[in-house]
């Protein structure tokens, strides 16, 4: 303990020797700092003037070279060489600028004269020309190709669709032949099924005349004569002369929107029969009476009094009612009727009997051929519109590369590179033979170790640009 209290009083002596001292030496402290600060503020103030004077010196002598690079600086520009370098400055930046727009307009021109005539190549002012003179002669014939296709194609548009139409039709009238297992046209049937109504009977009560005749055997190579000359009144409607009143009121007041006829027989027609007649190549069907046929054919006679025969016949031009197998006819001796509107044998347009296989196989055969050409239309439509959609771009590129360039000067991309490349190799000629250019740069490179020697002297610890 007794050591411990000695260690302790001797620091504690020593603290406050040292507490003494610093309160000795702290005025001290306080008058040579201040001193300190007071030399310094002096220096500071010396080296700034110095400074200032050498910052003055330095302006001036800045200023003594920039004024004798002004100097030459205009003694270049009023000289010709300094002219011409100020020239080629300016031309130099033109034709930069205006190399862009041309790069970019034969970019262009290139594309479109890729599609126009792919592998061409248009090289100078000359093949240019002469590929111009070309266009512009070749676009009125490709605008009138254009016009007739565009044509063409509304053309077979227009057909197409008509035979559309017409091919449900025939599929609709197929249909209705196999259904109704009967000739006469269903538009007509149609009409006869609203009388039937009207009158209280059933449709297969009023029979059409057609389906009350058929051609013997033997006479088949007549058919479509006999179907030509008794077409209009094979499709009459046979009525019973007890509803012959009812039927003709029906037909006074209603619009039928179509043309319906009825023969209503009750007495034998005064006719003779005539050697040859074509009443004799029919026969009637054993569901009328005797009595109805009977009447029926002397109906048949009496409004049919042709003889059938053949045109080169020595007695076909004495005949007053004569008919051959090509379906011309002689009326009274007075008239001839040749009706070529659909052929003289065409079966889809039978209309006498009740046998329908050869109808049917005709309309079967007309459906095929419409869809056969359908296909083949619309073949020709697609190529059509291919083509349009070909020729439209074709005109448009034409006039694309008519309104693009005028001139080969304006798609010469490589004719101002060139002019670029002999200016800048004059401007360096220039630049290397010019004495005072070089003068200039010589004295612009005085004024710059001068500038970096002031500002490394001043500034040691950094590094000068």
């Amino acid at each position: 303990i007794q050591q411990a209290r000695e260690k302790w009083e001797s620091r504690n002596r020593k603290l406050r020797q040292l507490e003494f001292w610093s309160r000795a030496l702290e005025p001290w402290l306080k008058s040579a700092e201040a001193e300190y600060r007071e030399q310094d503020a002096i220096q500071k103030q010396t080296e700034l003037a110095t400074l200032k004077t050498e910052d003055g010196k330095c302006s001036q002598q800045i200023e003594q070279v920039a004024g004798k690079i002004k100097n030459l600086e205009q003694d270049l520009r009023e000289s010709e060489e300094g002219k011409r370098l100020s020239d080629i400055a300016d031309l130099l930046k033109r034709l930069r600028e205006e190399l862009g727009r041309v790069a970019e307009r034969a970019n262009r021109y290139r594309a479109s004269l890729e599609i126009w005539a792919p592998g061409t190549e248009i090289s100078d002012a000359a093949t240019f020309s002469g590929f111009r003179n070309e266009l512009q002669a070749s676009l009125p014939e490709l605008k009138q190709k254009l016009a007739n296709c565009t044509e063409e194609l509304a053309a077979k548009t227009i057909e197409l669709k008509s035979l559309h139409n017409q091919i449900l039709e025939q599929e609709k009238e197929l249909q209705d032949l196999i259904e109704r297992g009967s000739n006469i046209p269903q538009d007509v049937a149609r009409l006869r099924d609203g009388l039937a109504q009207a009158l209280g009977m059933e449709p297969a009560d009023l029979p059409f005349v057609g389906e009350l005749l058929e051609v013997r055997e033997g006479f088949e190579k007549w058919r479509g004569t006999l179907e030509r000359l008794l077409r209009d009144f094979a499709l009459a409607v046979w009525v019973h002369p007890d509803h012959a009143r009812d039927a003709e009121t029906y037909l006074l007041e209603n619009n039928l929107s179509g043309k319906l006829a009825f023969l209503s027989l009750g007495n034998l027609a005064t006719s003779e029969k005539v050697p040859g007649s074509v009443v004799e190549m029919l026969e009637c069907r054993q569901e009328l009476s005797d009595s109805e046929q009977a009447i029926l054919r002397s109906e048949l006679y009496h409004r049919f009094p042709h003889v059938a025969c053949l045109a080169n016949d020595a007695s076909f031009p004495n005949l007053p009612y004569a008919i051959t197998p090509e379906g011309f006819v002689r009326e009274a001796g007075v008239l001839r009727i040749k009706d070529d509107s659909y052929s003289v044998n065409d079966a889809s347009r039978h209309v006498l009997g009740r046998e329908i296989e050869q109808k049917k196989k005709a309309l079967q055969a007309k459906l095929n051929e419409c869809e056969s050409k359908r296909k083949t239309l619309h073949s020709e439509k697609v190529r059509l519109s291919e083509d349009e959609k070909s020729l439209s771009a074709k005109m448009e590129t034409g006039g694309k590369l008519l309104e693009i360039a005028t001139s080969f000067a304006e798609i010469d991309r490589a004719g101002i590179a060139l002019k670029i490349d002999d200016l800048e190799k004059e401007e360096e000629r220039l630049r290397k033979s010019s004495n005072r250019l070089q003068a200039i740069e010589q004295e612009s490179c005085r004024s710059s170790e001068f500038t970096n020697g002031i500002y490394i002297k001043r500034f040691p610890n950094k590094i000068c640009s």
